[in-house]
């Protein structure tokens, strides 16, 4: 059940920081915006989990990779 909610908030975690960034800067392609999401959220999941399976260190890892793929994607534009 830990894990479960691990995965949960951390998907909560990354797909709220992408809603953010699409109702703020107006940036949204569906396929990207689900598969970098799900991928940040479980990079996230993974990182807290193996840190003795605390779970801000999920969330506050998965704000993180969220925001830092954010500006990887939009330091070319």
């Amino acid at each position: 059940m830990m894990f479960v909610r691990h995965l949960l908030l951390a998907l909560a975690v990354s797909f709220g920081l992408s809603l953010a960034f699409w109702a703020i800067f107006g940036v949204f392609v569906l396929v990207p915006f689900l598969v970098v999401s799900t991928l940040c959220a479980f990079a996230g999941l993974a990182i807290g989990w193996l840190s003795g399976r605390r779970l801000a260190v999920t969330l506050i890892a998965t704000a993180i990779i969220r925001i830092g793929i954010y500006f990887a994607m939009t330091a070319g534009g």
